[in-house]
């Protein structure tokens, strides 16, 4: 996994210390370069990361001579740290997202590509029915012409009645 930027590892760090911490301590713990140090010691300074009660050129010759600084977290850091960490989870599900995403459109062009290949075959064969089915339905054929013809008699027969009276 790719390392934090060096700000947010400042950052983290002054929130676990949760208080005062020496400056100097700082750079050796997360072993911080010198190009690192002299930005973060001008960042610092000018009041953009973390809070300290001293002045911009203080923190400067401190930093250049390795003396204590003391400097601790402020309220703002605190907020960029959990501003941070709600980007990386919002980032995280997206990708989460983004996959049960991909993964639902390949299953419905499979299914789409399926249902077309059942039709065709379905359209492209004859439909063979076994020879019990056409006796029965020859069956039903003749039940329902008989029914038919009395149910015209019926007729026929409430008809002449009609026409009596």
């Amino acid at each position: 996994m790719k390392q934090d930027d060096i700000f947010i590892r400042v950052i983290q760090y002054a929130v676990e210390k949760n208080g005062a911490f020496d400056l100097i301590q700082m750079f050796e713990e997360l072993e911080v370069s010198g190009s690192q140090k002299s930005m973060l010691a001008d960042q610092i300074g000018h009041g953009n990361l973390l809070a300290h009660n001293k002045n911009h050129d203080i923190i400067n010759r401190c930093v250049k001579e390795t003396r204590a600084v003391d400097v601790w977290c402020s309220a703002v850091d605190r907020f960029r740290l959990l501003e941070y960490q709600e980007l990386t989870e919002a980032r995280e599900s997206s990708l989460s997202a983004n996959k049960m995403a991909t993964k639902a459109i390949v299953i419905s062009i499979i299914s789409f590509l399926s249902g077309i290949a059942f039709s065709w075959y379905q359209v492209s064969n004859p439909i063979t029915l076994p020879k019990q089915h056409y006796k029965e339905m020859s069956n039903i054929v003749e039940l329902l012409s008989s029914k038919s013809r009395s149910d015209e008699a019926i007729v026929l027969e409430v008809n002449k009645e009609t026409e009596k009276k």
